[in-house]
Formats: structure tokens, sequence, C-alpha cells
């Protein structure tokens, strides 16, 4: 609700906790591996499998999953609780001896004014509503399912964080687009952090070396750090049932090639860029269901040295069933779950929605991979003109969007890829935000396998606003950029699985 400025201290006590989870894991000596690892293994390098006495069954059966044992550990409900009262006593002693420490001297008076008040919609700067917010809720929600809690159960324990936080986190009104951001975006956002981060613990066969620890804490701090206080007793909270999935790591260079500022001020023209894609469950894998939430979700994250956090994407399967579309092609449909933070240099535009829709894939003929999500929902959306009036006059609403890709592979060496979003932000429910915005985002890349999982990607983006206000005629904004990126692949390439 105020800016949360965190001190060196808490900032050094993170970093230790982050160096002692990556120390803790390359400590760990390496398990032999078990007769499924030595046969995938086999598999992979092309040789027979290795003969077993036991039936075989596909890969979203728990026993058949890479690096882990063939037990979950019991998730426990207490730990949670202790955790996140620790998170936030940190965060508001943290705020204390910040700037605005008024708001953080909680007593006995503030939280019973808190609960008997009403709640409001506030305004506070955007940045910290639409990013940090989000981002408290994933750490909430990231808590709980290190600790071996499912989806659901952790969506609950993310809300009653946040609710507490508005409670007795800040002196503040609470806030009930701080609790939407927190309570739900958080889940979205979290449980891609939190698979991302058991997908290196689950592929590391229970190595996790000094490297590996500290993509786990930076994916995912509660994982890395539960490590640290517990050590392999919650790596097995989840089984991946081995998903396939498309992971690039770029890093490049961008140039604005057309720009319409409207009521902005300031445009850079050339900017650094570092660019983060996952996209986890491609329906390629023989098998592979979709019984859980984000058993299938896309990712996508991009720094700039201009705007800093330009983009943060994150979309996933809540509730869906995987379909077949003959030989070559099948998919998965249900109801999505998605959180939008859009950042490019003229305004922002966060959202939080629900979707339904589908991702699917199909192969057109040989190595000619053809991968589509179509998805169509409601959200609540706030916007924002960068170097407008200030940083807390934005537009809030309920939003109607949509989100189209569309990936070619050619050969496992060539992807062309095609997406867009818009988002038509109302004024309902923007209380005192009366007016209407209309956005488009739309990017074009090609991006071509060098050598082994180096590639080079080009990518052209557009980003179009038109904003209606009453007094006002229709304010239009846009910008285009290329961008030039080196690309670093994951171990499945492209992310074109042939099917079995």
């Amino acid at each position: 609700m105020t800016v949360r400025r965190i001190p060196f201290w808490a900032g050094a006590a993170w970093l230790a906790i982050g160096v002692s989870a990556c120390a803790g894991g390359a400590r760990r000596v390496q398990q032999p591996l078990s007769e499924f690892q030595l046969a995938m293994a086999r598999e992979r390098a092309g040789l027979a499998q290795l003969p077993t006495d036991e039936p075989q069954t596909t890969n979203t059966q728990p026993n058949e999953r890479p690096g882990r044992g063939t037990t979950e550990p019991r998730p426990n409900f207490v730990l949670p609780v202790f955790e996140i009262v620790g998170m936030d006593a940190l965060i508001n002693a943290a705020g204390r001896r910040g700037p605005e420490a008024d708001a953080y001297r909680v007593n006995g008076s503030s939280i019973q004014s808190n609960i008997e008040g009403s709640w409001i919609v506030d305004n506070d700067p955007f940045a910290v509503n639409q990013m940090m917010h989000p981002y408290q809720g994933a750490m909430y929600h990231n808590i709980a399912r290190s600790a071996g809690l499912n989806y659901w159960q952790s969506l609950g324990y993310t809300f009653a964080g946040s609710v507490m936080w508005e409670l007795a986190g800040e002196t503040t009104t609470p806030a009930l687009n701080d609790q939407l951001a927190s309570g739900i975006a958080g889940t979205f956002l979290g449980e891609s952090l939190f698979r991302m981060a058991n997908l290196l613990v689950d592929r590391s066969h229970a190595h996790v070396g000094f490297g590996r620890g500290l993509l786990v804490f930076l994916a995912s701090p509660p994982t890395g750090a539960n490590r640290v206080l517990f050590g392999k007793r919650f790596d097995g909270v989840m089984a991946t049932h081995d998903p396939a999935y498309d992971l690039r790591v770029q890093m490049g260079a961008r140039g604005t090639s057309q720009n319409t500022p409207g009521p902005s001020l300031n445009l850079g023209q050339r900017e650094a860029i570092a660019d983060l894609l996952v996209e986890y469950g491609l329906p390629g894998r023989a098998g592979y269901t979709y019984t859980r939430p984000f058993d299938y979700f896309r990712l996508d994250a991009t720094a700039s040295s201009v705007d800093i956090i330009e983009k943060v994407t994150s979309h996933g399967v809540l509730a869906g069933r995987r379909y077949e579309t003959g030989e070559g092609g099948g998919g998965v449909w249900g109801v999505y779950g998605i959180y939008d933070y859009l950042s490019p240099q003229f305004f922002r535009v966060s959202t939080t929605a629900v979707s339904g829709g589908t991702s699917f894939e199909k192969w057109l003929s040989g190595d000619w991979l053809m991968q589509v999500t179509l998805l169509g929902g409601v959200g609540y959306a706030a916007v924002q003109t960068i170097n407008g009036t200030n940083d807390r006059d934005y537009h809030y609403g309920m939003t109607p969007q949509a989100v189209e890709t569309l990936r070619l592979v050619i050969g496992r060496r060539v992807s062309f890829d095609v997406s867009g979003r818009q988002y038509f932000v109302t004024g309902v429910a923007g209380f005192d935000t009366p007016g209407t915005d209309t956005i488009l985002r739309a990017e074009v890349s090609a991006a071509v396998k060098v050598y082994g999982r180096n590639a080079v990607t080009v990518r052209y983006q557009t980003t179009q606003r038109t904003a209606t206000f009453p007094g006002f005629g229709p304010q239009k904004q846009s910008i285009g950029t290329v961008s030039l990126a080196y690309t670093v692949l994951g171990p499945q390439r492209l992310g074109a699985v042939k099917r079995q």
C-alpha cells in the first residue's frame, strides 16, 4: 500500500539465505540412479531399455519421475503459517526504518480500525500495487507449496496471508485491489515460479549443485530457503510427470522503430534487454495429462535498461482436459488463470483474469510443427500513463481480454512466433476512474539455432493504446521496437517433441 524500501540489512539477510541454499545443495552427495533413470538415459542414447519386473506405466505416475524417490513427503500445514507471519514481520520491520515509517507502526488500535472499517480501492504507486503486491502474494503461495501443500491449499494460505497484511501489516486502509493482486494474481505468478524451481530440483537427480541451487532460490526463494532449513525433506513435494517444455533465455539490444508518445514525455531510443520464456507442459509428451492446476503454463518476462521490468506475463491451466486431434496432434482445453504486467515506456497496464481457451499442437508434415494458444476471458485491470500527472494517476476497470500465440517450428532448427494480447479496460468497477482504454500488444519473432543450444532471435514488437476519458477526445499512444538477441535454449531445444 506504500512503497516498501528494503534496507541493506534485510537484503543482506536474503542474500545470505540464498548463498546458504546453494552451498547446502552443493554439499549433498549424488545418489545412485534408479532403474527408471538408467532406462531413460539408455533410451535417450538410443539403447534398449533395461529389463524390469515392474509393469510399465505412463509418465503421469509419481513413481516415474526423474530424480525423485517413489514417495512424496507429507504436507506440513503449520510451517507456512510461521513463515508467512515471519515474512510479513520482516517487511514491516524494514518499513519502520524507511521514509514512510508511520504507515508501518501497527498497533492494536490500527488493527481494530482496519477490521471494523470499509475496504477501499487505493491508488498507491502503480509498480507497488501491480508488481510488488503480486510478487508478495507469489511468496505466500510458494511458502505453502514448498512445504508440500497443493495449489488450492496454497491459494487459501495466499489469500489469508494477503488479508492479514491488509489488516495488520500497515496502518493504512485495507484495499480490495491489493487483495486481488496479492491473493489471486500472486498465485498465478507464484505457481509458475514454483514449478520452475521444482523442475530444477527434479532434474538434478538428487544432486543440487551451487549453480542449480542459485537458480532454484532466484525462481522461488521459499523453496531455496526451506532447502536450507530442512535439507531434502521437501524436495519431492510434487511429481513433475516429466513435462515437455520450451526454455529460452535471451540477451540483446532493442531500438525504437516508431512511436506516438501522446501525453508521455520521455523515450529511450535504445536499450539493453534480457528475456526469459518458459512454456511448460507442451502437449507433445505422450501420456502427459492435465489433472493439476498449471500442468500447462507459459511465463514470459523481460527486463530492460529503460523500464527495468518491461513485461511479466503468466498464464496457466487451472482446470482442463487433454484431447487428441488425430495422428500428430492434440492439446488441452479448459479454464486459465492470467497475470499480466506490461510497461512499454509510455504507459503501463496490468491485469488479473480468468479465461477459457485451449493450447494445442499439430505436426503438419515431416519436421514442421505448429503450436497454438487461444484464450478469451474477463479480468480486472489498471492502466497508467508514464510521465503523466503523477505515479498515482491511473484507471481501473473490468476488462474483457484475449491472448493468442502461434509458433511454427521447422526442422527443430528454426521457429517463427506470432503473439497478440488485447485489453479493453472499461469503466465498470472503476470507482472514481471513469473512461476506457483499448490496448493491443503484438510480437513477431524468428529464432534460428546456430549450434547446440545457441540461437539468434530477431523480434518486432508493437504496443498501441487508445484512451477515452470524459471531457477529452481519444488519446493515442504507440511504440514499435526491433530487437536482436543471443538466445540460450533449454535441453529440449525449441520445444518440439515428437509424439509417441
